[in-house]
């Protein structure tokens, strides 16, 4: 396996029909956010919605293949954040996460760090420290995780 962690590996071409309700979904979900003053869970674990249900069609397995991962079956999850201090998960280890959603917050993990556009996928490692840094009126970071494993040989 040869990737940098939380490296942008590439761009989905999300089709117009996911873009918009990934971006309703998003608003909704900051309203949420909004009406419990930002003191909840700082990530939310989100309900996979019936228009990611062809999801496999465009997630970039292939180019995961390409980097000797695959997929971890029925692990899929949504994530949204206004924002995430610095922390460590520990629940999936190596996962590739693809952005559905963001206005301006920049996820860093160790020196690397990026305004992720809706599209852009990377590999986090969950057992290391990261976080989703708000900017003057950002919104939500929305993305779903796919939990990865090697290749077997």
């Amino acid at each position: 396996m040869t990737f940098k962690l939380a490296v942008i590996q590439g761009n989905v071409d999300l089709d117009h029909e996911v873009r918009e309700a990934a971006c309703a979904l998003a608003s909704d979900l900051y309203g949420h956010f909004e009406e419990q003053e930002f003191s909840g869970d700082e990530v939310e674990d989100v309900l996979l919605p019936a228009w990611l249900d062809d999801w496999r069609n465009w997630f970039p397995l292939e180019s995961l293949a390409a980097l000797g991962l695959s997929p971890v079956e029925g692990r899929l999850r949504m994530y949204a954040t206004a924002s995430a201090s610095p922390h460590i998960d520990d629940m999936d280890g190596l996962a590739a996460i693809l952005v559905l959603f963001n206005d301006g917050l920049t996820f860093r993990q160790g020196k690397v760090r990026h305004r992720t556009a809706p599209g852009e996928w990377f590999i986090l490692d969950d057992r290391l420290l990261h976080e989703v840094k708000e900017a003057k009126d950002s919104t939500v970071y929305l993305c779903l995780s796919l939990p990865l494993q090697a290749i077997s040989p």
